[in-house]
């Protein structure tokens, strides 16, 4: 993850995928929200994870199999992705954008659960002018990532009584960068809904899958929800990055 999006979604106290308890708040605005209708919250369980930072090198592939085939085997209702699946749509053409989305939904198929994307700034495709990419390829930009997995960048949804918000916080500027924030469309959408600090992840790739990153190894969190009450424990999977960063 990028240290200026950690920075700011810290500083925002939202991640990219948040949870509120309030089953028919935040259903102003247009994105996608599915909505069941519970008259007490339940029990569930889900896994949240973040930043696989997909790629052919570093045996990233690899790492992330690993990471999903545990998840699969926890049983979670669904999970949630926090953003940057690949690495990197940012720079590269069309072909390498295409071999690393390929190559992420190839490995994600191994989840076997209900799945839903927050968009990074890493998916976001062709936005540097060294890609070689111009604005107004039909791809450009959210667009690929739209198109790969057929929704807005923001939604929310309900399960067993829970509301679950996930955000987009990656805009594309006009120098051809991105700058992290949430839109006056997305902070309409969730006035009624921020009610709580929400909570985020380390990342399935660690330190860009160079060992771990602020002594967080690769893992990610799974999230209990019992009668309102939320109980969440990092877990990792057992990767070794063939490529360690050294320790100063």
């Amino acid at each position: 993850m990028n240290s200026n999006r950690r920075h700011f979604l810290k500083t925002l106290a939202v991640s990219s995928a948040a949870l509120a308890l309030n089953p028919r708040a935040a259903l102003l605005g247009s994105a996608t929200t599915e909505i069941e209708k519970h008259p007490t919250p339940g029990s569930l369980d889900f896994v949240f994870f973040t930043d696989t930072h997909i790629q052919p090198e570093l045996d990233a592939a690899h790492g992330c199999a690993m990471a999903f085939q545990k998840i699969a085997a926890l049983k979670p209702e669904f999970a949630i992705h926090g953003g940057d699946l690949v690495f990197d749509a940012l720079a590269v053409n069309r072909p390498r954008a295409d071999l690393l989305f390929d190559l992420y939904q190839k490995t994600e198929a191994q989840l076997n659960v209900p799945l839903y994307h927050a968009i990074g700034n890493h998916d976001v495709f062709g936005i540097l002018a060294k890609s070689g990419i111009q604005p107004a390829d039909p791809q450009y930009a959210k667009k690929m990532f739209e198109d790969r997995f057929g929704a807005r960048t923001y939604s929310s949804f309900d399960r067993q009584g829970y509301h679950i918000i996930i955000l987009d916080s990656i805009f594309p500027t006009d120098d051809r960068q991105w700058e992290g924030r949430v839109d006056d469309a997305q902070l309409q959408w969730l006035a009624a809904d921020l009610k709580c600090v929400f909570q985020t992840c380390g990342a399935v790739c660690g330190n860009w899958w160079h060992g771990s990153r602020m002594g967080f190894p690769e893992g990610f969190t799974t999230v209990s929800l019992r009668n309102g009450k939320i109980s969440i424990q990092y877990q990792t999977y057992g990767f070794h990055s063939v490529a360690p960063f050294e320790k100063p």
